[in-house]
């Protein structure tokens, strides 16, 4: 990580566990063991996120050219006023 002058200030390392679907496509993370642990310059942790499973679940789905991975939208019926 760096400050705004660039300077580095320490490093932030991510501990996720994402599942893949069986087609490969698609992941899922639940949250509940993600982690985020920031370091300072020395490498003495000064702070950890998520220890108590309160991340949010993450997905997301394979994207390439002429087929950006989301599914084609439907149009809704508008409700009658």
């Amino acid at each position: 990580m760096h400050d705004a002058a660039g300077a580095f200030t320490g490093t932030l390392t991510v501990d996720g566990y994402p599942v893949a679907s069986e087609d490969g496509q698609s992941f899922h993370d639940d949250g509940t063991r993600v982690r985020l642990t920031f370091r300072d310059l020395a490498g003495v942790v000064t702070m950890v996120i998520g220890e108590d499973g309160s991340l949010p679940a993450v997905f997301g789905n394979r994207m390439s050219p002429g087929a950006p991975g989301f599914q084609e939208a439907t149009p809704e019926a508008t409700p009658a006023t």
